[in-house]
Order: structure tokens, then sequence, then C-alpha cells
């Protein structure tokens, strides 16, 4: 078995797809540095699965793949294949070659391929475990990894020689099978763990189970009652209903006798409506008659009065030729004398001619003013006339459609009434439904809400108890260092009390006063003890006092002068004693004070700060009275140059200004602390001790609350969990009956809805009709007044047109007249003029005139004649006109009249068909209402059916007797009542618990059954354990005695002499154990392997290889540059023992040396003739040697 063939494509420098045939024997790989080489023994590394990627020289896994040059683009994958001869049947394998392949892609995706079919890495791994290519191989050595062999541990020489021996797969059998022990113990824990818990829930389940047998007895007992119940309310309500239909059909009986009857009427009504039309038919004849009468009426009327103002006209102008007459002949008569007359006649007839004109250019443009007005007027009447009649017809086309629609409006009112009955039967079905479903999604909500209340209030409880349990820890660490701290303040003060007692920091005399206190009368003490100074005072106290504050107090000198001999008499020392009863205090002046308080950075005299004993008040003021506190120094100077007064300053600091404005400061001394700061860390210690106290007493009062809250919580989690089991148990019920609900719902649903939307389409319909009824109505009416409105314009305009009319002939008869006038009147200023030209002639004129004047007069007497007969005929005619008109008024008068009667006969019987509608409405509400009532029976009875097919799952019985009395069903309901209320104080009952229970109990006895089963198994394991164990230290003990035989022989023919072994570590587990080599060169004592030279440890780690390539050969060995520590004579050993190796094992060497090329039968030189890709050259020696000459 050998490597045949390598491909490659996109694998880190070999970009292009790449193909290397090798043959069995030395393969040689030679190329400058950095070209590519080692890329081929990562391509073989990665192909047989390496994952780790630093082994392959990169940093995440697609650092593989070609990542591209200045020239070429990166690919997105890359790919490797290697083809093995298998003739041998060295591999597992049914083929004489076998080729296995590895794809990766940048998305991180990897796929491995034996003989073209996809397959995972442990199956690769499986493949070539024990041939020396696996992970533990040793066929593949690269650059650096020969110094591994013998710089790396024990343990992985030891893993090298078992993959030589084929005891690597027992390894990898043992880890499998420990971690199946692991996997099995876990398990038991695991189903330990479930048997416990299942025991616990058997236990619980068993105590459910019995309550669900109870719940099941009482609950049958319960159905029993409630089928009695249930078929006495079933026939209960059929008779009931029985009774509500003879009801409605007494109703309707009723209801269409009075139906009958109202038809009859509205039949009259009808026909009286009929009538009334006819009526109004005979009105509009007659008042068309009426009106043709008053046209003719007025139209004579104009021609009478035309006529009459004609023969007025003509009668003026006999009198005018008359006149003339008689002017012409007293002008024939006096033409002398009026021949100075004759010019202002002249001017007169020419002024009289211009008026004459100007009354007639007014009368003509009235005339045709007037004529317009009379043509527009006639225009607009024909319009209105053609609109009255128009109208007139629209009406009565109204009248028909109002007709027709109060039809089908009755029809449709009465059909959305039927349907109304119907939609409210479903809508109480739908409505109960509905009921029913809120109220199941009411309970389902407040169970999931409690639910997740629960779940909610759980995991906070577990979340407070979790706190409380830190709080526990917390508070009881937090106590603990209160103690702690409390102890060490006690011994702190005990300590302080102690130096008190002693009088430490007092000086010899003042202490021996004091021990002695009781021996001598009158000491009250320390002054320094018997003063309370304020926190941040103690300095500047204890430096206005100075030595003061070891002075003793007495009550009277005498006292202090047996004190003092008593000092004396035992040679104590020196004390000064402040006697009360003689001691002069100084004060500070009032005004003085004045000036000192309210300064800033005045703190206060100092007597005044301190807090003692008023009966001390003199020893006190005695030493302090006199002294001012200040914030700092600075304050102090400027105060004292403010005053004149000489005063003592001290500063908080404990700077000192003397009376004499000596001043005394600087830096302490660390020393012993006085009695005053004694005093004060006392103090302090004691208040701490309190507050440390009372954190004490809070602490434990809370660690307490805490542990109560802890135990409550606990408590409170239990009942919790046992709440939360039984509430879902009950919503698993509730949503199998919501579901049962919602179809049943989902059925009414679409049933309202499609009546809902016929009913809908039809009030839309109704809708529609009643706004078209009632703008019918309002339609009609309007017509009627418009009709009537326009026949009052009409008459009014037909009125003022006539009157226009008689104006017209009027205003025509005078413009003739004046026409006439006009003439004469010019002629008669010609006539003058020519008179006066021709005064000669005039008398022939005069006579010309007068004759002229005759004729007119008889002329116009002639036409007065022939006016006056048609003024006659006219007069006769309207008088037949008006008798005529009298009788049409008349007849009008009657006719609507009798349009009157009839109008009064329509409302009579409407006021007749009132009550009969009234009384059908009722009818129809008292039929409605017990069609509503025989609906809600029948949906009771419906209800109440399907209530006992549901509870039942039967039918109900055909024919219902007498099953039981009232009494019994009330005795039966109570009954029902009391099971009823205590299956509820059960409370939630888990029916499946039965079947749960005997569920459990069999998973229960199946999982001690797999629990024992287990066990069994983790024997077996252990057992097989042992054993592999035992037979992979056999073989591999006696694989290494082989080994150490190769060894030996090898590093002998290789060196040339010396003596290596491969010793066994001592370990506990014998399997643990690893490999340590031990060599010793020719000519030399055995020493350690980091003491050889760089060559020798190469050589030394060759042998150990090609010890194992002895023993067990492999498909190939890939070196890589192993012979570089190598001088040319080892080359020369490690060539020639190559060729010998030869035989059995192909090599493929990466090398840059001489010896390594002139050994090989094939060279392939990798080099890249573009920067950054590899590309690959083969040549034969044979063709190198040929190609020499």
């Amino acid at each position: 078995m050998y490597l045949k063939k390598i491909e490659m494509k996109g694998f880190k420098s070999f970009a292009e797809h790449t193909e290397i045939i090798f043959k069995p024997g030395i393969n040689v790989v030679v190329g400058p540095n950095g070209c590519g080489k080692s890329n081929l023994v990562d391509a073989v590394r990665w192909v047989l699965g390496e994952n780790n990627i630093r082994e392959l020289r990169g940093q995440k896994s697609e650092d593989v793949i070609f990542n591209g040059t200045d020239k070429f683009r990166a690919l997105s994958m890359a790919s490797v294949e290697i083809v093995l001869d298998n003739a041998d049947g060295l591999l597992p394998l049914d083929y004489s070659e076998v080729a296995v392949g590895r794809k990766i892609f940048r998305s991180g995706e990897s796929e491995f391929y034996l003989n073209k079919a996809r397959v995972r890495l442990k199956d690769i791994n499986k493949v070539f475990t024990g041939t020396g290519l696996g992970k533990c191989g040793y066929s593949i050595i690269g650059q650096g990894e020969l110094e591994e062999v013998l710089n790396g541990a024990p343990m992985d020489r030891r893993l090298i020689l078992e993959e030589a021996s084929g005891i690597i797969k027992y390894r990898q059998q043992r880890d499998e099978v420990k971690a199946r022990i692991a996997s099995t113990s876990s398990d038991l824990v695991r189903i330990g763990d479930i048997l416990g818990e299942l025991k616990k829930q058997r236990d619980e389940l068993h105590k459910k189970a019995e309550k669900a047998e109870l719940y099941l007895r009482l609950r049958e007992e319960f159905k029993d009652l409630q089928y009695k119940v249930s078929l006495f309310e079933i026939k209960k309500l059929t008779d009931h209903l029985s009774e509500q239909e003879k009801r409605w059909e007494e109703k309707n009986e009723k209801l269409t006798l009075l139906l009958a009857e109202l038809k009859d009427r509205e039949k009259r009504w009808g026909e009286e409506e009929k009538l009334l039309f006819k009526q109004r038919e005979y009105l509009e004849k007659y008042r068309e008659e009426k009106h043709g009468l008053e046209n003719e009426i007025n139209e004579l009327q104009n021609l009478i009065n035309l006529s009459g103002e004609k023969i007025k006209n003509k009668e003026e102008r006999i009198r005018a030729a008359r006149k003339d007459q008689v002017k012409y002949k007293d002008m024939l008569q006096g033409i002398e004398k009026e021949l100075a007359k004759l010019e202002r006649d002249y001017e007169e007839a020419e002024k009289e001619y211009e008026e004459k004109k100007c009354l007639f250019a007014g009368l003509t443009s009235k005339l045709k003013e007037l004529e317009g007005e009379i043509e527009e007027e006639h225009r607009d009447f024909e319009k209105r006339k053609e609109l009255v009649f128009k109208a007139a017809e629209e009406a009565a086309g109204i009248k028909n459609r109002l007709r027709s629609g109060e039809e089908r409006l009755k029809k449709l009112k009465e059909k959305r009434e039927r349907m109304a009955v119907r939609q409210e039967e479903i809508e109480e079905r739908w409505q109960k439904q509905k009921e029913e479903i809120n109220f199941l999604n009411a309970k389902k909500a407040k169970d999931e809400k409690l639910i997740l209340q629960l779940e909610t209030e759980l995991a906070e409880l577990e979340e407070k108890r979790g706190w409380l349990l830190k709080e526990v820890e917390r508070t009881a660490g937090y106590l603990d260092t209160l103690n702690r701290k409390q102890s060490e303040t006690v011994q702190k003060i005990i300590h302080l009390e102690n130096i008190r007692r002693n009088f430490t920091g007092y000086s010899s005399g003042v202490r021996f006063i004091m021990q002695n206190k009781e021996s001598l009368s009158g000491i009250l003490g320390i002054l320094g003890e018997l003063i309370t100074i304020p926190a941040g005072l103690e300095t500047a106290v204890e430096e206005a006092l100075g030595k003061g504050q070891e002075n003793v107090v007495v009550d009277k000198a005498v006292n202090a002068e047996k004190a003092i001999d008593f000092l004396k008499r035992n040679n104590a020392g020196r004390v000064t004693f402040l006697p009360l009863d003689m001691l002069k205090a100084g004060r500070i002046p009032d005004e003085v004070a004045k000036k000192i308080t309210g300064k800033d950075g005045v703190l206060g005299i100092a007597s005044q700060l301190v807090k003692y004993d008023p009966f001390y008040a003199q020893a006190v003021e005695y030493l302090l009275g006199r002294v001012v506190v200040v914030r700092d120094i600075k304050t102090g100077v400027a105060l004292f140059r403010s005053l004149d007064y000489p005063l003592r300053i001290v500063s908080l600091e404990g700077e000192v200004i003397n009376g004499s404005g000596a001043m005394t400061g600087g830096s302490r001394k660390e020393g012993g602390k006085t009695p005053i700061q004694y005093r004060s860390e006392e103090n302090k210690l004691k208040a701490e001790k309190e507050k440390l106290e009372r954190e004490i007493f809070r602490a434990g009062e809370a660690l307490e609350r805490v542990k109560g809250e802890l135990r409550k919580i606990d408590e409170v989690i239990e009942d919790k969990k046992k709440t939360l089991a039984e509430v879902s148990f009950t919503l698993d019920m509730l949503i199998k009956n919501l579901e049962e609900a919602e179809g049943k719902k989902s059925w009414l649903e679409k049933e309202k809805n499609a009546i809902l939307q016929e009913e809908a389409l039809m009030t839309e319909e109704i809708k529609r009709l009643e706004e078209e009824m009632q703008g019918l109505y309002c339609e009609h009416k309007e017509k009627e007044f418009l009709s009537e409105e326009r026949e009052k314009e009409l008459e009014a305009l037909k009125i003022s047109l006539e009157e226009k009319k008689r104006d017209w002939g009027v205003y025509k008869e005078r413009l003739k007249a004046y026409q006439e006038q006009i003439e004469m009147k010019a002629k008669e200023c010609a006539q003058l003029k020519h008179n006066l030209e021709q005064f000669k002639r005039v008398e022939d004129s005069y006579r010309k005139s007068l004759a002229e004047a005759v004729k007119l007069e008889e002329r116009i007497a002639e036409e007065i004649k022939q006016e006056e007969k048609v003024y006659e005929e006219a007069q006769r005619k309207l008088k037949d006109r008006l008798v005529k008109l009298s009788q049409v008024n008349q007849n009008l008068a009657k006719e609507r009249a009798r349009e009157e009667e009839t109008r009064r006969n329509i409302e009579e019987l409407k006021m007749l068909m009132n009550p009969l509608r009234e009384d059908i409405n009722r009818l129809e509400k008292e039929l409605k209402n017990l069609e509503i009532a025989k609906a809600r029976l029948e949906t009771e009875l419906e209800a109440a059916k399907a209530r006992f097919v549901e509870d039942f799952k039967k039918p109900v019985p055909s024919e219902i007797g007498e099953i039981h009395t009232s009494r019994e069903n009330s005795e039966y309901r109570q009954r029902m009542e009391s099971l009823k209320s205590r299956i509820e104080d059960m409370g939630t009952v888990d029916v499946e618990a039965i079947n749960a229970y005997q569920e459990l109990k069999n998973r229960f006895d199946f999982m001690q059954e797999q629990y024992d089963d287990l066990n069994r198994g983790k024997e077996a394991l252990e057992k097989l354990l042992k054993e592999t164990e035992e037979l992979m230290h056999r073989e591999f003990i006696s694989f290494l005695d082989q080994a150490n035989k190769s060894f030996k022989k090898t590093f002998t023919e290789i060196f040339g002499g010396g003596d290596a072994v491969l010793r066994l570590e001592n370990a506990e587990d014998k399997l643990s154990a690893g490999v340590e080599i031990e060599v010793k060169m020719p000519g030399k004592k055995t020493q350690a392997l980091s003491l050889l030279s760089g060559g020798e440890r190469a050589l030394t780690c060759i042998a150990f290889i090609f010890a194992l390539l002895r023993l067990k050969p492999v498909p190939f060995c890939l070196l890589d540059e192993i012979d570089a520590a190598l001088d040319e004579t080892n080359l020369t050993r490690f060539a020639r023992f190559i060729r010998k190796m030869a035989e059995e094992v192909q090599f493929i060497i990466i090398s840059h040396r001489q010896a390594m090329m002139e050994a090989g039968e094939i060279v392939y030189g990798i080099t890249m003739p573009e920067k950054g890709v590899s590309s690959v050259l083969t040549l034969s020696m044979n063709d190198i040697e040929s190609r020499a000459g």
C-alpha cells in the first residue's frame, strides 16, 4: 500500500488545481524556502482529519483557504484529495484504491469524503486507526517535530508505540467504555433521583386516586338524580310550550279577523281616494273653465274700456274740430282783426305742437316699454302654465309611487319582524353560549392568571428565599463583625478605665493624693476629671489648662494644707490645690466679653465652652475664665490687637497667645497621651460601644426576622407548588370544555351573522324605502303646495297681464289721437306760416280748413257710431260671460264641497282604521312576545335536550310519562345541591389520577427495571474495561519487547555501535506509564538525552522512528526536512538507511540536501512562478541523467 496521488485546489498557496503523482520508493520534494513545500505536508495532515489549526500553522480554520494575491482573487473553498493503493487490503475497505477527500468553505463548514461518498471525521479516523497514519501516528514528521519525540512526555512516546502496535484502538475502546461507564453512572444517579421523585409522586397520586374514586361515586349518584331532574324539566318545558302555542293560535285567529276588517276598510279608503281623485279632476276642469271665462271677461272689459276710450278721444276730436270750425269762422270774420294776432297764434300753435310732440314721444316710449312687459309676462305666463300642469302630473305620479312604496314597506317590515324573532332566538342561544364561554374564559383566564401569578410568586419567592439566605449569611457575618468590634471596644474601654483608675499620665504627687483620697478630707477631684470638654475643643482646652488640668480641687483651704502636709510627710511630690473657699477667679469684664462675642472666628470664653458642675465654677473660672478660644492663630492675633484688655488666647490647634503678647505654637512631638486625651478617647469608645450594642441588637432582631421570613417563605413555596399543580389540572379540563363551547359558539355566530347580514340588508332596504317614502311625502306636499302657489301666481300674472293689455290699448288710442292732433297742429302751423307768407290766400285757407274741420267732425261722428256698436256688443257679451262665470263658480263651490266631504270621509276612515291598526299592532306584539316566549321555551327545551344528550350521551325519550312529583323533584334538587357541595368541598379532583396512578406505578416499576438493567450493564462494562486494560497491557509489553530489539538494532546500524533501550516508567496505572529512551553512544557512557549533540539527537529520533517502521511498516512516510541538523557523514548514513527501508516503505522526503536528492528516484520541484501561488514540476532521476548527458 502506498500514496499514489494527491490533488489540491485552493489549499494555502496551491490556488490552482494541482495534481502530484507519487511512485513507490523514495520521492524527493525540493524547492527554495517559502515556495510552499511544507504546505504539502499540511495538506496530507489536513485531509487525514487534523482539526488543530495550529498544527497546520494557522490561527483559524479558514486560514487554509487561498487568501489571494495582488493578481489572483481569494477563493471561497479549499479541497484536498489523496488516493491510496489498497491492493494489499491493509485498509478495511473492499476497494483496490481508496480516495480520501476534504473540503472547507469560508463559512466554516467542513466536509469529508471517502471514495467520493460523504462521511464523518469519525469514519476517517476509524479507517486509519492502527495503520500508523492515525492521530498518534509516526508516518508524518514535520519541521521541528523530530525533537518532540525526545523532548515530549513519555506518555506521548507510549502512544506512538500503541499506534504502531495497533493497541491504540483498544485505548480508544477503553476510553469509550470509560465514557459509557461515566454516562451510565450519571444515568443511574439521574434515574435514582427520578425513582425517588416517582415514589413521592406515586404516594401523592395514590391519595388523589382514592379521592377521585369517591368523586366518581358521588358524581354517578349526581348523574342519576340529574337524569331524573332533566327529564322532569324537559317535560315541564314541553307542556309550557304547548300552552304557549295554543295561546298563539287564539291570538293569531283574532288577528286574522282584524286584518280582514282592516282590509275591507282599506278597500273603502281606496275607493274614496279614487273618488277624491275624480273630484279633483272635475275641480281642475271647472278651474280651467273659470279661468277661460275670466280671460274672456277680462278681454271684453278691455274691449269696453278701449271702446270707451276711443269714443272719448273721438268726442274730444269732434270738440276740437268744432272748436276749429268756430275759430276758422271767427278768423274769417275777424281776419283783419286777427292779422296782427296771427303771429301770436302761430307761436302758440308751434309751442302746442312741440308739447304734443313731447307727449307723443313719451307715450310712444311708455307704449314700447309696456309692450315689452306684456310680451315678457305673456312668456312667463305660458311657462308658469306649463309648470302648473307639470306639477299636477308629478304630484299624481308621486301619489302612485307612495301607494306602491307603502305596500312594499309593509311586507318588508313583516318579514323583518319574523327575522327579528329568529334573531332573538339565535341571539339568546348565542348569548347563553357566550356567557358559558365567558364564564369558562374568565375561569381559564383566572386560572392562567393564577398559574402565572403562582409561577411569578414562586419565582419571586425563590428569588426572595435566595435573597433571604444571602441576607441571613450577610446579617450573621455582620453580627459576628459587630460582636468582634464590640469585644475589641470593651477591651479598649477596660484598658482606659484601668488607666484612669491608676491615674496614669498624672504626676506622682497627684496620683498619691488621689490614691489616698479616702484618708484625706475635702478632696473633690482633679480638675481635668471634673469638666467635660466638647468634641473638637480637647487640644485648645488642654493647652489652656496646661499643668492646671492636674490641679486638685478641695473644698476648703484647711484641707489643702492637710493634703500638702501629707505629701511632705510621705515625700510624695508636689501638687497644686484649688480650695473653693478662698480661690479668687479672674473674670473678663462684661464690656470686653461683649466685644469678643460675635466676632468672626471667635468660639467663646473657655470656661463657658466646657461643661461642669456649678459647684466647681470657681475652680473652672480660675483656670479658664480669662481664656478665649479662637478658630486659628490668625484670628487670635487680630483679636489680641483689637483689645486693650490682657487675655490668654488659644486656637483649636493649640497655639497660645499670652496676655503679654508672647506666642507659643508649632508641631507636637508624638509622646504619651495626657489624661484629657485618655478621657476623650474613653468617651468616644463608650459612645462607639453604645452604638455597637444598638447595632448588635438591631442586627440580631433583623437576623431573627429574616430567619422567620425564610421559614414562612419555605412554607408558602410548598403551598404554592401544590396549588399550582391543582390549578394546572383544572386548567387542562377547562381548555377542553372551552374548545367544545367555542365550536358551538362559532356555529351560532355564523348563523347569527348570516341573519344579521340579511336583517341588516333588509333594515337598510326598509330605511331606504322609508327615507324614499318620507321624501315622496315631502315631495308630494311640496308639489301640492307648489301647484297651488303656482296657480295663485299664474292668476295674479294673468290679472297683471290683462291690466297691462288694457293700459296698452288705452295708450295706443291716446297715441293715435296725439298723432292726429300733432298732424293737425303741424298742418295748422304750416298753414299759419303760409298765411303769414301769403296773407292774401288766408281766407281761402281758412275756408278750406273749415271745410276739412266739418268733414273731420262728420267722419269722427261716424266712427263714434261704429265704436258705440262695438261697445254695446262687448257689454252684451260681458253680461253673458258674467252669468256663465257665476254658474261655473257655483259648480266649483259644489265640487269643492263634495271634495271636502270625500276628504272628511277619508279622514273618518283613517280614524276608524287607526284603532284597528293599534289592535292589530297590539296583537302582533302579543304574538311576537308569544313567539319570543315560544322561541325561548324552544331554545330552553333544545338546550335542556342538548344538555341531556351531552350529559348522558343518549337521545331524549320520545315520550316522557309522569316520572315524579314536583316535591320529589325539589328533594332531588336538594340532594343534588348537597352532592354538588360535597364535590366542590373536595376541591380540584384529578379524575385521571386513577389512571395516572396506575401509569405512574407502571412507570416506576419500569424505571426500577431500567435502574437494575443499568446496574447490570455498568457491571458488564466494568468487566469489559478490566479485560481490555489487561489485554492492552499484555500486548503492549509484548510489542515493547519487540520495539526494544528493533530500536537497539536500528540504533547500532545507524551509529555503527552503541546501545539504546526503551524503558517503561513505574506508575500505579500500568496503562498510564510512559516510555523513556536511554542511549549509549559508541565509545561513550550512558548519558541523558539532553546532553546529546544536535546531530546525535536527530539520528536517535530517526532510529526510533525507523525501528517502528521496521516492525510495522506504514503505507507511506512523509518527512519534512528532518535531515537539516545532520552533518554530511550522518546524512550519508541516513540516506543509505533510507534506500534500504524504501524497499518496504514509500518515502516522500522534503529536503534541501544534495545527498537526499541523489537518493531519490523522482524529484518534485515546488516553485512560485507567480508570487504567492505554488506550482509543481516533476522529474525522474533517469530524465535528469539523460538531460545531463
